[in-house]
C-alpha cells in the first residue's frame, strides 16, 4: 500500500509526518497513521545524514513527545 493510500484511509485529521511518508507501515483502527521509528531514522540517516542515535534524539524531542491533537500518529520500532 502507498503511503497516499494510507493517508486516504486515516481520519481526516489525522496528523501526517509527510517527511516520512515512506515510514507509514499502517492505520489504526482509531484512524492514527502508524509510523516505522526504524524507517524514520534510516530516512532521517539517509537525507540528513544523522547517525541512530542522533536521528532517535530527533524524532523523540521534536515529533514523538509532542501533542497537536488526538490522531497524532503511533510509532513501532518495526
Amino acid at each position: 500500500m502507498t503511503a497516499e493510500e494510507y493517508k486516504t484511509l486515516a481520519h481526516p485529521e489525522a496528523i501526517v509526518w509527510e517527511e516520512f511518508d515512506d515510514a507509514i507501515i499502517a492505520v489504526a483502527i482509531d484512524g492514527r497513521l502508524v509510523y516505522s521509528t526504524q524507517k524514520m531514522i534510516e530516512i532521517l540517516n539517509e537525507t540528513d545524514d544523522m547517525t541512530e542515535e542522533d536521528a532517535l534524539d530527533y524524532l523523540q524531542y521534536n515529533l514523538f513527545n509532542t501533542y497537536v491533537n488526538e490522531y497524532m500518529p503511533y510509532h513501532t520500532m518495526i
